[in-house]
C-alpha cells in the first residue's frame, strides 16, 4: 500500500462496512456535500480494486490455530499472578514492612482474616457492643455497690449483645435515612 493511506483504510473492509461505506457516500452524493479532498477518488478506486468479495473469503482463512483456543482463567492463573504480584510489591517495601507484609499474608493468616471478613462483625455492631458493655457493666457495678449485690459477670456478655444490636439497628436506620449523594 502506499504511504500517503491512512492506517484505517488499509485493513481490508469487511463485506458490510464495504456496502455501509458505499451508502454514506450515495448518502454524500446525493445530498450534494461531495468532499473535496484530491486524493479521495484514488484512494476509492484503490480500495475497490483491492477489495476482495465475500465468495472470495473463505472462513477462517485468516485464523491460525493458536487464534482459536480460547484463554481460560483459572484458579492457577489466578494465584501466579497474585503471588507475582505480591513479590512484586513487597520487593519495593523497607525491611520491617516487608517482614510484616510476608506475616499477614500467609496462607493461615489470610484465610482467618477472609472468614472474619464475611461475618455479620459490622464496625457499627462492634462499637455499640463495646460501648454498651462498658456502659452496661459500670451502670451494674454502681448498682451492685449501691444496693450491696452480687456482680454478675454474665451481664457483661449480655450488655455486649444489646449494643451490638443498637449498633447495627443505627447503622440500618442511618443508611435507609440518609440523603444519597448526586454524581455529578
Amino acid at each position: 500500500m502506499s504511504e500517503y493511506m491512512p492506517e484505517r483504510l488499509e485493513r481490508e473492509p469487511k463485506p458490510a462496512e464495504a456496502e455501509h461505506h458505499e451508502h454514506q457516500r450515495a448518502h454524500h452524493e446525493h445530498s450534494g456535500k461531495v468532499e473535496s479532498r484530491p486524493n479521495l477518488d484514488k484512494l476509492r478506486h484503490q480500495i475497490a480494486h483491492e477489495a476482495r468479495g465475500s465468495k472470495e473469503v473463505s472462513v477462517g482463512e485468516k485464523e491460525s490455530p493458536a487464534d482459536n483456543q480460547p484463554i481460560t482463567v483459572n484458579r492457577d492463573l489466578i494465584n501466579s499472578s497474585y503471588h507475582r504480584s505480591l513479590k512484586s510489591v513487597q520487593a519495593k517495601l523497607t525491611g520491617i514492612d516487608r517482614l510484616a507484609s510476608k506475616v499477614i499474608h500467609k496462607p493461615t493468616v489470610e484465610q482467618i482474616s477472609n472468614v472474619g471478613a464475611q461475618t455479620v462483625a459490622r464496625p457499627s455492631g462492634i462499637i455499640g457492643g463495646a460501648s454498651g458493655a462498658l456502659i452496661g457493666s459500670l451502670a451494674l457495678l454502681m448498682m451492685a455497690k449501691h444496693y450491696g449485690l452480687t456482680y454478675n459477670y454474665l451481664m457483661i456478655f449480655l450488655f455486649y449483645t444489646g449494643g451490638f444490636v443498637i449498633g447495627l439497628l443505627i447503622e440500618i436506620i442511618y443508611r435507609l435515612f440518609r440523603p444519597r449523594r448526586q454524581n455529578i
